[in-house]
């Protein structure tokens, strides 16, 4: 698949950093002063940028207007492990941590989240990422306004 080069129309000093599923893509500044980055080829990375509000796809001279691909819509699954029984003796030790802690468990309470799993329940339940520099106290603080905000 090529390439495909996305907008990041949140203009920050130096660019926009993003990482999804362990990838970085660097949205740098360009001449034209548009922040793009241009080595974006996972599909569902491409998906998913462009389901948050502040990504475009770029259109300009340099690239001919082509329409993109996109994977079908398809419902949300979450790859969690088979249920278990109450046994506390399950073997996990072939998890990652990183594996472990990016999506909470439902009902888990904001504070018991980690970094992670904070930054991946704002993305989901507002449709965009939190800045990369949050603090974890400023991301309770947007998930619990933003749960409040669904609830009304």
């Amino acid at each position: 698949m090529p390439r495909t080069k996305i907008e990041c129309i949140r203009r920050r000093k130096g660019g926009t950093v993003v990482t999804l599923q362990g990838v970085s893509y660097r949205f740098e500044p360009r001449n034209d002063g548009r922040h793009v980055c241009d080595t974006i080829e996972n599909e569902e990375h491409i998906h998913r940028l462009l389901k948050i509000d502040a990504y475009r796809l770029v259109r300009d001279e340099e690239v001919p207007e082509v329409a993109v691909p996109l994977p079908p819509l398809a419902p949300a699954v979450i790859d969690t492990p088979p249920l278990q029984s109450d046994d506390d003796d399950v073997d996990d030790s072939d998890l990652d941590d990183d594996e472990m802690d990016e999506v909470p468990e439902e009902g888990t309470p904001i504070e018991e989240m980690t970094e992670a799993q904070l930054i991946e329940a704002i993305a989901r339940e507002t449709g965009k990422a939190p800045h990369p520099n949050s603090k974890p106290e400023t991301l309770r603080t947007k998930l619990a306004e933003a749960r409040a905000a669904a609830a009304s």
